[in-house]
């Protein structure tokens, strides 16, 4: 082979270092051309990726594109430039976990920012006062939707699970109880009823509305997951982004679909993270204090008198199932702790956080279940070692038994010495159990956990309304949902059997708001449903309002509706309209007139009235719906049918004292056999002979707080009233109340400090503290979709003669609609009128805007149907029997002059008209007591 001798080059010195240089610049070339390759196809691809997957992706796919491109930079510069890779910088994994973390932690801390900022404005007092989640207890109450005559309506029927019963019942005294005892004393705590694991900041959806609605409020703030109005916006990594629909300037309904990002709420340690066996459960009752730390309650409804099982007839077979129960109790509890403590160990040393636990057999006293466990001493060991405590009489001391709580099926009869008793025996012990233990709690640890437990993340939903699933946090989405049960359209089945049989003449009676107006208008629809001509009568001013509701909600959907308003003192004008009809109506039907050979129908006015037939139903006082029949009138009358158009249909509520009188002459003007009419009244007195009577006693329209509060008065003994079914009675029928109802806000007048002012309606001081209940407590007015509405609210009572018109003659009280029939009130004097009560003052202070109503027809009709809805109502108590409204409140004063009729009474009518919350202003009691005896019947 020939040797190839390499040939001089005439630069053969700088050969070397122009090839070295080359290698050198293409190095250095391809490492610039690698880091921006990869950055930009980092970015790019990162971008991209983000957009469809979230802003971690973007995170992500630069810090790839970085590594990749500077990693690819330097191996090629190090395989043709030999040093230069020395001096480029490699991302380790560490820095990248340090880096993923920090954002976490950025992240998470810009959550909870968001959620205390909520938690401020839901609980506005969170640091000194006490807060009920939800407010009121809602039971789970058993509905079947039914069809009646084309009607949709809702019938009670019994569970079919009293156990279910059972439970809600025990939740329900506690919650009860509770409330009670903590209203009056400044303990600063947050206590939560059956609170699931899995809703522990399950919501994200929930926070993320919360947060734009905060940005709309600060539209400077650095918000980590809202979007820009009518944007689309990057989310998080570890949740999918949703397509939703926000309002914009260019969409205000909101029709624009958006992508809009969900925070990441997996940053924190949530149920699912957990064990398999803590993953799901239940919070009975979950406290958090201020000062004691957290407080779990375990509740147990065992032991109850009205359903026991067959094992436990026995007392060994009570003593076996209460060690069941308070056994599985220990094991809940102790898993419950475990919970708490894995979900707030970002936050505080699990080993300084106190908490204390404790058992509530509500159906239980003390000493039995004492005597149960002394039977098992490994079961007391394992009880004291639960509690913490050195002794079983130690660890019954945290526990709350039967002895200090309402009696079964009565949660809302809670007395002063119950609650002396309970604090006294219970709570104190509680406390001093857990200041013994390390304090480890200051302002800043109590507000995180209330955001993380009570804040919009965390979503409690309760079964209102016709098995509806809501979350009720606040006061005012308890007032709302609570209105919302009491005015669906419910019926017992009695009442679809009275609805449904043939009966012409009905009379139902019975105290207030047990649906009487709800099955008159049922009745009326009905009939106009059949094409009959139907009648909405009103014969006194007292049912004017009530009649033009019911002969609102009939006409919007059939025709030949009527109504009728009296405007004589003997109803004289009603009759001739009635008996002008029925002329007119048999002119166009001759041939379906009375045969001359019937029997006659019209009645002499002197006539006696017809004797009950011996085969009418025998009276039944006090039934939930007994029905009285005393019905003289031959079914096997020989009188042909008429026709249909020729049969009156009449309805007329709230019956006057004079309806015998009416009735009388109303047959003997048409016959008996022309007209069909059902009546209501609260006074059973005024039912004439050939009426059925249906006695109804159950309240169905009022929450039994505000029932309660009703037979408070003197006019619930006085006046010949039937009396309202006992509370308990349906829980031991399996159909309890929806809810009690939230509490009755009280005003104090003598309470107010350097008050001179000795009646409630010139106290402005009283009309300041009610608006501030109902604008910030209530939220009343505010725009939203769960917002009460100022016209949902009404005030009456104890009216002066300053504010409510009482003219001398009823025929004046239509000078004040115009020709067009549109109303045209003396504004000048009421606003003379308004200025003059302190009370309406007050009111005004706090952005209450009043609309005052006097009698007459234009305003009658503006208060069965509200038509401004910023004004709150003002109305004598006459003028509102049978209408409802959610928030009702009542103004006691001591002055008296006033008289009202026998058959109104402005505490006991005016509250009945509440289907929520009950707002009662100055000493109510003393007033009724002074005005009722001078006209106690």
């Amino acid at each position: 082979m020939q040797n190839r001798t390499p040939q001089a080059n005439p630069n053969n010195g700088h050969g070397a270092d122009h090839r070295h240089q080359a290698w050198v610049t293409t190095g250095a070339t391809r490492v610039t051309t690698g880091v921006t390759t990869g950055v930009t196809t980092g970015v790019t691809t990162g971008v991209i990726t983000g957009v469809t997957t979230g802003a971690t992706r973007v995170t992500t796919g630069v810090t790839a594109g970085v590594i990749t491109g500077v990693t690819t930079g330097a191996t090629k510069a190090r395989k043709h430039g030999g040093s230069m890779a020395t001096n480029l910088v490699t991302v380790t994994p560490a820095k990248q976990q340090r880096t993923a973390t920090g954002q976490a932690e950025r992240h998470k801390k810009e959550i909870m920012h968001t959620l205390k900022d909520a938690v401020r404005r839901m609980f506005p007092n969170v640091h000194k006062w006490t807060y009920f989640k939800p407010p009121v207890h809602f039971n789970r109450v058993p509905y079947r939707p039914q069809t009646i005559d084309g009607t949709d309506v809702i019938v009670a029927v019994p569970a079919t699970q009293m156990s279910d019963v059972r439970e809600d019942e025990s939740q329900q005294r506690v919650h009860s109880v509770l409330s009670a005892m903590f209203a009056g004393r400044s303990e600063v705590m947050v206590v939560m009823f059956e609170l699931d694991f899995d809703n522990y900041l399950n919501n994200a959806e929930n926070l993320c509305r919360v947060e734009e609605r905060n940005t709309e409020r600060r539209p400077s703030g650095n918000d980590a997951f809202a979007p820009s109005e009518g944007s689309a916006a990057v989310g998080y990594g570890g949740e999918q982004p949703r397509v939703t629909s926000l309002p914009s300037k260019d969409d205000p309904g909101g029709a624009t679909a958006v992508a809009m990002s969900l925070p990441d709420l997996s940053v924190f340690t949530r149920p699912r993270d957990l064990p398999n066996d803590l993953q799901r459960g239940r919070f009975d009752i979950l406290i958090l204090h201020r000062d004691l730390g957290i407080i779990i309650l375990e509740v147990k409804a065992i032991g109850d008198a009205f359903s026991l099982s067959r094992d436990m007839q026995s007392i060994s077979g009570q003593y076996d199932a209460i060690r069941r129960k308070v056994e599985r109790s220990v094991r809940q509890l102790d898993k419950e702790e475990a919970v708490v403590r894995q979900l707030v160990g970002d936050i505080v040393d699990v080993t300084s956080l106190p908490v204390t636990k404790a058992l509530v057999l509500p159906n239980v006293e003390r000493r039995t279940v004492q005597a149960a466990l002394m039977q098992d001493p490994q079961l007391v060991q394992r009880v004291c070692q639960c509690l913490a405590t050195p002794s079983l009489e130690d660890a019954l001391d945290l526990c709350i038994f039967r002895d200090s709580l309402p009696p079964i099926g009565q949660s809302v009869i809670v007395s002063n010495e119950l609650i002396e008793k309970l604090h006294c025996d219970w709570w104190l012990k509680v406390t001093d159990k857990a200041k013994t233990r390390p304090a480890c709690m200051d302002d800043e640890l109590y507000e995180s956990l209330v955001a993380r437990f009570c804040g919009p993340a965390t979503t409690q939903n309760v079964t209102v309304a016709h098995s509806t699933r809501a979350d009720v946090t606040t006061l005012h989405q308890a007032v709302l949902q609570t209105s919302r049960c009491f005015s669906q359209p419910v019926l017992t089945s009695e009442q679809v059997d009275v609805l449904r049989s043939q009966w012409t003449l009905v009379y139902l009676t019975g105290p207030p708001a047990t649906g009487k107006t709800l099955m008159l208008t049922l009745k009326a629809r009905d009939w106009a449903r059949r094409g009959q001509p139907v009648f909405i009568v009103s014969l006194w001013e007292g049912s004017e309002s009530v009649s033009r509701l019911i002969y609102r909600k009939v006409s919007e959907d059939h025709e030949h509706v009527h109504l009728l308003v009296s405007k004589h003192p003997q109803c004289s004008d009603i009759i001739d309209e009635l008996k002008s009809y029925l002329d007119t109506q048999r002119l166009q039907h001759p041939t379906r007139r009375p045969s001359p050979h019937s029997t006659p129908a019209r009645p002499s006015p002197h006539s006696t009235p017809a004797r009950p037939s011996p085969h009418s139903t025998p009276a039944r006082p006090g039934n939930q719906q007994a029905v009285h029949t005393a019905n003289g009138v031959d079914d096997n009358s020989r009188d042909p049918p008429l026709h249909r158009r020729e049969k009156l249909c009449l309805v007329m509520d709230e019956a006057p004292w004079f309806f015998t009188a009416f009735v009388s002459r109303l047959e003997h003007a048409l016959g008996r056999e022309s007209f069909e009419l059902w009546a209501a009244s609260s006074f059973p007195g005024w039912r004439p002979q050939a009426f059925r009577e249906v006695v109804l006693t159950q309240a169905q329209r009022c929450p039994p707080v505000v029932v309660m509060e009703m037979q408070k008065g003197h006019a619930y003994s006085a006046f010949t009233r039937q009396p309202y079914t006992s509370l308990d009675a349906g829980v031991l029928a399996g159909m309890p109340s929806p809810t009690d109802g939230p509490p009755v806000k009280r005003v104090q007048h003598g309470q107010h400090e350097g008050g001179r002012v000795t009646d409630v309606w010139d106290c402005r001081q009283c009309g300041q503290e009610v608006a501030t209940f109902l604008t910030q407590d209530l939220q009343i007015g505010r725009d939203k979709e769960d917002a009460l509405r100022f016209s949902d609210v009404i005030i009456s009572g104890y009216l002066p003669d300053l504010v409510c018109v009482r003219l001398s003659e009823r025929s004046a009280e239509f000078l004040e609609a115009d020709s067009n029939g549109d109303c045209t009130p003396l504004h000048g004097w009421l606003d003379n009128r308004r200025t003059s009560s302190g009370f309406l003052r007050g009111l005004e202070d706090g952005g209450v805007q009043l609309d005052i109503f006097t009698k007459g027809p234009c305003q009658s009709e503006k208060l069965a149907v509200p038509s401004d809805t910023n004004c709150v109502q003002i109305a004598e108590p006459e003028s509102i029997l049978g209408l409802e409204r959610a928030v009702v409140v009542v103004i006691g004063t001591t002055d008296v002059r006033r008289t009202y009729p026998r058959y109104v009474d402005p505490w006991f009518d005016v509250m009945s008209v509440c289907t929520s919350q009950l707002v009662v202003v100055g000493e109510m009691e003393a007033t009724v007591e002074k005005m009722f005896g001078s006209l106690h019947v």
